[in-house]
C-alpha cells in the first residue's frame, strides 16, 4: 500500500510538474505573440495600474515612454504625455482632455475612439473591461487610412462641387436604373433640396409614371444597344411650356458589360424662342421680297460677286 501510495504520488508530482512546463510554455508563447503584433496592447489591473503592455505601445507613446511601466497608474502615465505634447486634443486643455480621457479609459466599453497624436499620426483606442475587472486595451495605427479617407472626401467634395456648378441637370444610374449620382439642379427639379437623398431611388420615385416608364425603356435601349441618344421634349413646368434636350449614354465596363446610364437636361426654351423668332423674321422677309417689285440680291465687297437672293 506504501509503494502504492509512493507512485500516485509521483505520478501526481510529475503530473503536476508537466502541467507547469505546459503553462509556462504557454504562456511564453502568448507574451512572445503580444509582442510581436503591430496593434499596441496593453493590460490595466483593478487598480488602474499597468501589469503590461508590448513594444507597439511603447512605440506609439514614445514621448511618455519612460513613464509606462509595471505599476503606473492609468492617469499619471496619460498626464505626462499630455503635459509632454504627445496627445494633439491635449494641446492647451491638459486638465480637460485628461479628465475626459480617463472617464472614457474607465467606462472601457469596448467602443473604438480615434485618437490623434501630437506628431499627426492617428490611433484607433479600443478599451474593454475583462470579467476580472481588468481594463485591455488595443492601439491600432489608422495614420494611412485617415490619409486615403481624407484624399477620398477632398475628391468627393471637389467633383460635388464640379457637378453642382454644372449649368444643366447631370445624373448617373446603374443597371436597374437607380439614381448612382445625380447635381444638384437635377435634385432641385425633382423638389429635392440635397442631391444625396435621390441616391439610390430609380424614375418612378421621382417622375409621374408615364414619364419615368418612358425614361426606363430609353436607358434599357441604350444598354442593349451600347449606343447613345439625343432627345429634345416638351414639359410643363410652373404652367409654362419648356423645351428639354436631353443626352444619354450607356456606361460599359472593362468587360464590356453594361453598367448603366449616364446623361444630361438643358433647358433649350430660350433657344428654341430664339429660331421661332428668326423663322418668322426670314419668312417676313421672304413674303416682303416676293411681294415687291424690286430686285434684291447679296454682293461679296471682296470679289465683286453678285447673286440673286433666294426668296
Amino acid at each position: 500500500s506504501y509503494g502504492a501510495l509512493e507512485d500516485l504520488v509521483a505520478k501526481r508530482t510529475h503530473d503536476f510538474e508537466e502541467s507547469q512546463r505546459e503553462a509556462e510554455r504557454v504562456s511564453k508563447l502568448l507574451r512572445e505573440a503580444v509582442q510581436s503584433v503591430a496593434v499596441g496592447f496593453c493590460i490595466f489591473d483593478k487598480d488602474d495600474r499597468l501589469v503590461m503592455c508590448n513594444e507597439s505601445y511603447l512605440r506609439f507613446h514614445q514621448l511618455s515612454r519612460d513613464l509606462i511601466r509595471p505599476g503606473a497608474r492609468f492617469e499619471d502615465i496619460a498626464r505626462g504625455g499630455a503635459e509632454r505634447g504627445q496627445y494633439w486634443d491635449a494641446i492647451g486643455r491638459v486638465d480637460a482632455w485628461l479628465a475626459e480621457r480617463v472617464a472614457s479609459h474607465r467606462a472601457a466599453d469596448g467602443r473604438a475612439h480615434e485618437e490623434q497624436l501630437g506628431d499627426g499620426r492617428w490611433l484607433l483606442t479600443i478599451d474593454h473591461v475583462t470579467r476580472s475587472g481588468y481594463v485591455v486595451g488595443n492601439r491600432i495605427d489608422i495614420t494611412e487610412l485617415k490619409r486615403t479617407t481624407e484624399a477620398l472626401r477632398m475628391r468627393e467634395a471637389y467633383q460635388r462641387a464640379t457637378l453642382d456648378n454644372l449649368p444643366f441637370m447631370f445624373w448617373l444610374k446603374d443597371d436597374q436604373s437607380r439614381f448612382l449620382a445625380v447635381n444638384k439642379l437635377f435634385a432641385e427639379t425633382c423638389g429635392r433640396q440635397d442631391p444625396e437623398a435621390l441616391v439610390g431611388l430609380c424614375d418612378q420615385d421621382v417622375w409621374p409614371p408615364d414619364l419615368a416608364e418612358l425614361y426606363r425603356a430609353d436607358d434599357i435601349a441604350v444598354m442593349t444597344n451600347r449606343s447613345e441618344k439625343m432627345t429634345e421634349e416638351v414639359i410643363t413646368r410652373d404652367g409654362a411650356i419648356c423645351w428639354i434636350e436631353t443626352y444619354k449614354k450607356a456606361v460599359i465596363g472593362d468587360d464590356g458589360r453594361p453598367l448603366g446610364t449616364v446623361g444630361f437636361s438643358r433647358d433649350i426654351t430660350e433657344r428654341k424662342r430664339i429660331e421661332a423668332q428668326l423663322a418668322e423674321s426670314e419668312q417676313r422677309w421672304a413674303l416682303a421680297v416676293r411681294g415687291a417689285n424690286d430686285g434684291v440680291w447679296d454682293a461679296n465687297l471682296v470679289t465683286g460677286i453678285r447673286q440673286p437672293t433666294r426668296s
